[in-house]
């Protein structure tokens, strides 16, 4: 690598990548963005794709021993131009089936080979702890909230006291600050609190156990709405497969269980799922986006102009030709070369991994007019054939019922004229 670029409790600088995975929206302390920039691919040996894989299996490490820590790996540019390359959106009025539906689906997508940084738009701790100041007691004791709440932030999250003076000579760019908090043994557990203690009005020093009470409360939700309907999603990212297998996994176990025992299917297509609650009659819609809606729109819209090429090409061969059939059997290289392009790239899948992809399909496009264009002159060669045939006497070959011998070569030629000529 050349460099590393880091965020810390703001937004990185919006590129190609920021507009989709929602860069801008990472401000919070606890959010920090690194950006490591690589050195070209002609001096590396690995890829980006399997860098980027042994990093995912350094922060797996990290995250078993922070479980609590949230971490994504990704490649810029990321690829398509969708917000996570498996994105399952779920939308519903009912807050807790919904809820629960995205958990269901969140255990069965972290079952898919090749899923990897999976999460949801669900709060990660639905109970969250906190501590209220007791306001009567502080009065009492004579100390200010605010000299609390000050006390508190700086032994368990930290507090920058100043900066320190840059030296004339030194080759760092950014500025060094002091930086005070409680070293990690001493702010792990509860009872660490007890061991903080602030200085009343009279001088006396009082635990702040005493001035402080827990509070368990519900972590609040983002509230979410589409197309008018509040929704929850589920998102991830694949590494080494293609999001159409892990969309084709998932979909036999949306069809045959539904994600709740409330549920039943009512319909399906390839982009969504219907439900409805047997219970009060709700709808409950599962869509299915991402990388997968967009290639299938693109595959659509590519078999679409394929056809419209196809139907072009047939009825300038009719006119050309002035025959229905002659058309037909110029174009019959098409399907045959179909035939040989799958099995190509099965044979690559297998050696490299590649896929067939909307790139591929525009390469099918053009071989088939390219296909096309080396067959337009075979309608003078049936003629040339028709010709010779009409033309030569009968005497000229012992079998006339089998006359292959005695004009192949004058086809041969004839087929290297035209081919020359073309």
């Amino acid at each position: 690598m050349t460099s590393v670029e880091s965020f810390i409790g703001t937004a990185p600088i919006i590129d190609f990548n920021g507009l989709f995975k929602g860069n801008s929206e990472r401000t919070l302390p606890s959010q920090g963005t690194l950006k490591v920039n690589l050195v070209s691919e002609q001096v590396r040996e690995d890829s980006s794709e399997e860098i980027a894989s042994r990093v995912r299996e350094i922060s797996t490490r990290f995250q078993k021993e922070f479980p609590d820590a949230v971490i994504g790996i990704l490649e810029d540019p990321p690829g398509p131009p969708v917000s996570a390359t498996f994105f399952l959106d779920i939308q519903s009025e009912e807050k807790e089936l919904r809820e629960t539906v995205t958990s269901e689906l969140a255990s069965r997508a972290r079952d898919i080979p090749g899923i990897v940084d999976l999460s949801t738009s669900l709060p990660d701790h639905p109970q969250e702890d906190t501590y209220r100041i007791r306001f009567d007691k502080a009065a009492l004791l004579g100390i200010s909230p605010k000299e609390i709440s000050t006390t508190l932030e700086t032994a368990f999250s930290g507090r920058f006291l100043d900066r320190l003076p840059q030296e004339p000579l030194s080759e760092s760019r950014e500025a060094r600050r002091i930086h005070l908090r409680f070293a990690k043994e001493y702010r792990a557990t509860e009872d660490d609190i007890a061991l903080i203690k602030v200085r009343n009005s009279r001088g006396d020093l009082v635990s702040l156990s005493a001035l402080v009470e827990k509070v368990s409360q519900r972590e609040p939700s983002i509230l979410s709405r589409k197309n008018r309907v509040s929704n929850d999603s589920v998102s991830a990212e694949l590494e080494r497969r293609s999001v159409i297998y892990a969309v084709l996994d998932l979909f036999p176990s949306l069809l045959s269980a539904p994600p709740s025992e409330n549920l039943r299917l009512v319909s399906w297509s390839p982009l969504r799922v219907v439900y409805e609650n047997i219970e009060t009659g709700k709808p409950l819609t599962l869509y299915i986006g991402g990388e997968w809606k967009l290639t299938l729109e693109v595959f659509r819209d590519l078999g679409i102009a394929f056809g419209v090429a196809l139907a072009f090409i047939f009825f300038l061969l009719a006119l050309r030709t002035q025959s229905f059939f002659t058309p037909l059997l110029i174009m019959a290289s098409i399907p045959l070369g179909l035939l040989g392009i799958f099995p190509g790239f099965a044979v690559l899948f297998l050696m490299k991994g590649t896929y067939f992809n909307a790139t591929s399909m525009i390469g099918v496009i053009a071989l088939s007019g390219l296909a096309v264009k080396k067959r337009r002159y075979l309608p003078r060669i049936f003629r040339a054939t028709q010709t010779f045939r009409d033309t030569s006497p009968r005497g000229t070959c012992s079998n006339w019922e089998n006359p292959l011998p005695s004009y192949s070569s004058y086809l041969a030629y004839r087929y290297l004229r035209l081919a020359y000529h073309y």
